[in-house]
């Protein structure tokens, strides 16, 4: 998944347990963890910028930082537990799978838009369906989701994840421009 992975595995769990708010100052220049030093995408460091700046540029350095702050183990718990992600392995309990989205089996689609769906729904994660009623010719119900929502993160948390996925969006520094 790539850097798409940080808003489910830092920065979401960084905010719900109280380690970060948007406007935290984190400092981009160059770190080495147990031997491995990530990398930014672009060259070079930032210097200081806010979370919200952060994920706008989608910067690895900071990333790996918060994710230093919530730990490994509770990033891998939020998203296996929180956020529903079935693929992760045992190997994929380390700084590059969980900071910058190297996780050995990927992702699958439908599990990031479940995941990715608890930052609009005030914190609820609600299992995604492909369908949610078939009716036969008659207009009877043959089959039917319901929609099961569990408190996967604070409403708040969730709140305030959303609008840092403003920032790639609308921010000039921001990657999704």
């Amino acid at each position: 998944p790539g850097s798409a992975i940080k808003p489910i595995a830092v920065y979401g769990p960084a905010v719900d347990l109280g380690k970060i708010t948007e406007s935290d100052i984190v400092k981009d220049e160059k770190i080495t963890i147990d031997g491995w030093t990530p990398k930014n995408a672009y060259t070079g460091f930032k210097g200081k910028m806010t979370i919200k700046e952060a994920v706008a540029r989608s910067a690895n350095i900071p990333a790996v930082k918060v994710l230093e702050e919530v730990g490994v183990s509770n990033s891998y718990g939020y998203m296996q537990n929180k956020f529903h992600i079935s693929t992760l392995s045992e190997g994929d309990k380390n700084y590059s799978a969980l900071g910058l989205g190297g996780l050995t089996n990927g992702v699958t689609v439908r599990e990031m838009a479940g995941a990715y769906g608890v930052f609009v729904n005030s914190g609820k994660y609600i299992t995604p369906h492909t369908y949610t009623k078939v009716i036969d010719s008659d207009g009877q119900t043959v089959l039917e989701n319901s929609n099961e929502a569990t408190q996967a993160i604070s409403e708040s948390a969730a709140y305030i994840t959303a609008d840092l996925l403003w920032g790639p969006v609308n921010l000039s520094c921001g990657t999704a421009t």
